[in-house]
């Protein structure tokens, strides 16, 4: 037919122009009708292990230099399409676990390409592009950097928040739920504590846009009740993001590698990269769902209050018969494909969850839109959007009169009454329970990615980023119920907090070969602005039920808070390639910041970084397949609070009703950011054809120009200590993990990930503006002496725990003794952490496990000497006389049971962190395609999984890793009690059963 309307066509022309030169147009009409219906290529083929043949699914099949790609279905199949025809290309096969392939050939008609895939534990030849200022080969990056594919861990288990994706996988990485209440902040940590008084959180980024990361509760303004808005626990801001829209995430992980994001970077760096689809490809669609329940462990310490009678004979209840089922369900919908010039990825998610101790429960929608415009080989334009509504009702418990959990762990059996059975110290447990407490976030995240290549040598690239978060929080205590520092009379607290980041980058990247050394050289620029602003009203003493206005209370407050930071940096960096082994690289970025003191100026953050696969070389032995020698030194930095240079002052009341201000801060013109020079040296080894990958990194950073707030004199006036750079901090680890496949048949398949850490921290500086102070030590009452400044101890971890102890007993008075000195009890953080995953492959069905364990961490206990003083506790109840019965009927008290509560009047709990955990366990079968498509689905897998399943530990605690105040900072500041579990929330267990398939 195509013929026939050609000739036909040709033929038309000829008679209507009569032209002489017939041969000549049909020759040269037939080529241009050629170039039109002809010039694509279809290719196709499968994918397969080279080990064992089996199919592998989900590789990432490219034409290089192009966005023409697909991904394998289950039998390792795939077909795409490109509008090529009569060159030659090359195509690239990607897959987790394996070595890149690479073919050439011939773009002409039908082209069948197969590959067979080796296995490599190490994966040098990935693409990463966090802190290189452009893609690069990992092969050639001379800084620790990790990558972790979400979609492998999925396949795993079901990953709820993108919190748990980061638990307990990478060596030096802590992600930790410290607040066990649904949708309440965690611990996010990378190589120690760096700081006094900063955000020990990473900076984090969603396809190139800085986002709102907050973590901390804000709800303590207006003159709202003590203590917190809902204990301390704070939502976090991170659990916005459904991990089903992740298709990778990149970490830095120090100074070293993240110097080309500056003065904010010292934590290390967080960019999570989401989907997007592959032109040419037919729109695939990809259901998930998940049901199933959190559960706390039924090991509260109160199993012996119910053999306990109050006074009016209501029998004590024990919390944990009041442990229940929180309802989890979520389902996503991802749709992703492509024409000749647009690609697009579309994701839908919706959960809601329960907590194990009611009322406390979230609800979370996600939308995300991801496309791309390619309309020359010169151009390309991304446009990336995504909203969430986060709808959180925040359990009541940390430091709070209204703990829920806590006053049902603190009561006295022996004052247990019916309208307070669990004998409640504070606040009757069903006035807790009519406690409203919500916080309704909206997020909107956009981004616009402009790229420009005139040359294949030569790219263009200007990134526009926004993250915009709206919250809006709420706390009623209902009028008639007894609340501490209420009364009866009720109270409302209403707040409002926005976040605004905006981010412009600009970077240039020329590769070039120059005398047989090739290199790029990249140049740019980035700014980001980013303001939060804050508003709180509360209504106090309410005439009667029912109103709930702000304005209807007797006594209204209000307060608000304001933040905002500009920064503009520039960089550049050039890597050397040297023999296609040796590669080398060196950078620098220059900031300024809108924070620094008045007469610092523009801060600057070298780096220097060499790579050797020295393995390439002749004299390397035959057994060891990859060898990466790497060294990195680097400085990145940490900027100071946005007003903390000025001198501000406070408004007052003068006389009751005139307006005045008192001196709050005093200021400082000199302020600089805290800056961290990072050293590294590690290797990247290979062996047996890198089917076992062992990656190690040793590091040192130091923390220069720490902030410290200085006491001025009283006659100063000011309210406020004086922020100055006159501290000192050193973190020195090791990281270590080993990849492997133990077992590798067409049936049977065994891969075993282990990590290992470790990290010691001090303080190495101080100034000169401290004291010496007596301590106990080598088992004498002021034993030895250490230099302190505002709480810090020269010599030792930054938050370290101290406390006195007891050192004996007073027969005659029937009393402890105490030191008069304080002990140092050990460091707030895990000196090591260790990990271990197992998954077995057999037939259709897929065995996990992962089991971690944390060592070398201490925290103030202070529920346990609470808990004991309060009389709550099965640690003071079972030193009752349980045979001998009072008057009452109870158990009576003994000389042990007095004793007890001696003690734990001196002193207090310091614990250890230590324990081994069970944290995730999951069975997955794959139904066969022949069944799955008989119903007309796709790849369908189900899933069923547990997390943080069992731990063992000596905690003396509910949770050896639960902490009541802002989870999330876990910066064990010994000032106040945010090192403590002190009535703080356990994470409960969690159980799913998922299915996932593709339509």
């Amino acid at each position: 037919m195509y013929c026939y309307f050609t000739t036909i066509f040709l033929k038309s022309l000829g008679e209507i122009y009569m032209l002489k030169s017939y041969s000549k147009i049909s020759i040269l009409l037939l080529t241009l009708f050629t170039f039109l219906f002809a010039q694509s290529t279809d290719i196709s083929g499968t994918v397969t292990d080279a080990t064992n043949g089996n199919a592998l699914a989900g590789a990432s099949i490219s034409l290089d230099g192009t966005d023409f790609g697909t991904a394998t279905a289950t039998d390792g199949t795939y077909s795409f399409e490109v509008p090529i025809s009569g060159e030659s290309g090359t195509l690239t096969v990607r897959y987790i676990g394996y070595s890149n392939q690479t073919v050439e050939l011939l773009l002409s008609g039908e082209v069948t390409q197969n590959f067979s895939l080796k296995e490599d534990a190490l994966q040098m030849d990935q693409v990463v592009v966090t802190g290189t200022v452009g893609a690069t080969d990992l092969r050639k990056v001379g800084s620790s950097m990790t990558s972790i594919d979400i979609g492998a861990i999925a396949d795993k288990v079901p990953i709820n928040s993108f919190g748990t994706a980061l638990q307990a996988r990478i060596p030096g990485v802590r992600s930790v739920a410290t607040s066990g209440g649904v949708g309440a902040s965690r611990s996010l940590q990378i190589r120690g504590a760096n700081s006094f008084s900063l955000e020990q959180r990473p900076v984090v980024y969603i396809d190139g846009v800085r986002v709102d990361a907050n973590k901390n509760e804000w709800g303590w303004m207006a003159g709202n009740a003590c203590c917190y808005f809902s204990g301390g626990g704070g939502e976090d801001r991170l659990a916005d993001i459904n991990p089903e829209e992740i298709e990778r995430i990149e970490i830095l992980k120090g100074a070293a590698a993240a110097t080309m994001f500056g003065a904010e970077a010292s934590n290390g760096v967080i960019q999570i990269f989401t989907k997007r689809g592959k032109l040419n490809t037919k729109p695939s669609f990809t259901v998930t769902t998940s049901s199933g329940y959190n559960r706390h462990r039924e090991n509260f310490a109160t199993t012996l209050k119910p053999k306990f009678k109050g006074t009016d004979g209501t029998q004590a209840l024990d919390a944990n018969d009041f442990i229940e089922n929180g309802a989890i369900r979520n389902v996503d919908l991802t749709a992703q494909g492509g024409g000749n010039d647009v690609t697009y990825f579309f994701g839908a998610g919706y959960s809601t969850e329960e907590g194990s101790i009611k009322p406390n429960s979230a609800e979370r929608t996600n939308l995300r839109l991801n496309l791309r415009w390619i309309p020359s080989s010169k151009w390309q334009l991304g446009v990336n959007t995504a909203f969430s509504k986060n709808i959180t009702n925040p359990i009541q418990a940390g430091n709070n009169w209204m703990a829920l959990l806590g006053n049902m762990l603190m009561g006295n059996p022996l004052n247990a009454t019916a309208e307070r059975p669990f004998g409640e110290p504070w606040t009757t447990v069903s006035y807790i329970k009519d406690v409203i407490t919500t916080n309704d976030a909206h997020r909107w995240n956009g981004s616009l990615n402009l790229l420009y290549t005139p040359a294949k040598n030569l790219s263009n690239k200007v990134t526009v980023g926004i993250d915009l978060v709206d919250e809006e929080k709420m706390r009623i205590m209902p009028y008639g119920n007894q609340y501490v520092y209420v009364g009866t009379t009720g109270e409302k607290t209403l707040g409002y907090r926005r976040s605004q980041k905006f981010n412009i980058e600009y970077v240039g990247n020329l590769t070039y070969n120059i005398f047989g050394i090739g290199g790029d050289f990249s140049i740019g620029t980035q700014t980001f602005w980013e303001t939060e602003t804050q508003q709180m009203g509360t209504g106090k003493t309410y005439a009667g039920p029912g109103v709930t206005t702000l304005s209807g209370g007797a006594e209204t407050f209000s307060a608000e808070f304001a933040n905002e930071v500009i920064n503009t940096g520039v960089f550049f960096q050039n890597r050397f390639d040297i023999a296609d082994k040796l590669f080398t690289s060196f950078g620098l970025r220059i900031d300024g910041n809108s924070a620094f003191g008045e007469n610092y100026g523009f801060k600057q953050f070298p780096k220097f970084d060499v790579a050797y696969m020295i393995s390439e070389e002749k004299f390397i032995p035959s057994a060891i397949s990859t060898l990466k020698l790497r060294m990195a030194w680097g400085k990145a930095g940490k900027f100071p609070g946005a007003y903390d240079q000025f001198l501000t002052f406070t408004p007052t009341a003068v006389l009751a009703n005139v307006a005045g201000v008192t001196p709050d801060n005093p200021g400082n013109a000199e302020l600089k950011p805290e800056t961290t020079t990072e050293t590294e040296f590690g290797f990247d080894l290979g062996l047996l054809e890198n089917k076992v990958g062992v990656t190690f990194t040793s590091y040192k950073n130091v923390t220069s120009d720490a902030l410290l707030p200085l006491t001025l004199p009283p006659s100063a006036g000011f309210a406020s200590s004086q922020l100055s750079n006159i501290g000192e901090i050193e973190n020195s680890g090791w990281e270590l993990s080993l990849n492997t496949s133990l077992i590798n048949t067409s049936n049977l398949r065994w891969d075993v990930n282990v990590n290992f850490d470790g990290n010691e921290n001090k303080i190495t500086e101080l100034g000169d503006e401290g004291n010496w102070q007596k301590i106990y030590a080598n088992e004498v009452d002021g034993g030895d002496s250490v230099y302190v400044v505002g709480g810090h101890r020269l010599g030792y971890p930054v938050n370290g725990l101290w406390g006195g102890v007891i050192t004996g007993w007073d027969a005659e008075n029937k009393t402890h003794t105490r030191s008069d000195y304080a002990k140092y009890r050990g460091p707030f953080l895990p000196k090591n952490n260790y990990s271990l995953g197992n998954t077995i492959t057999f037939g259709d069905f897929r065995f996990y496990a992962l089991i971690s364990q944390t060592k070398g961490a201490v925290f103030s206990n202070s529920d346990r000497p609470y808990k004991v003083r309060q009389g709550g506790s099965d640690e003071i109840l079972s030193t009752y006389d349980f045979d001998k019965l009072d008057e009452n009927g109870n158990p009576s008290r003994t000389a042990q049971t007095d004793s007890t509560l001696n003690y734990w009047s001196l002193t207090g709990a310091y614990d250890s962190r230590d324990a081994l955990r069970l944290r995730e366990l999951s069975v997955t079968y794959s139904i066969p395609t022949s069944l799955s498509s008989k119903i007309g689905l796709g790849a369908t897998t189900i899933t069923f999984s547990g997390q943080n399943i069992w731990w063992w530990d000596d905690c003396h605690c509910d949770d050896p890793d639960m902490q009541y105040s802002q989870g999330a900072n876990y910066n064990g500041n010994t000032g106040a009690t945010n090192a403590s579990g002190f009535l703080a929330m356990p994470a409960p267990r969690t159980f799913l059963l998922t299915l996932k398939t593709a339509l």
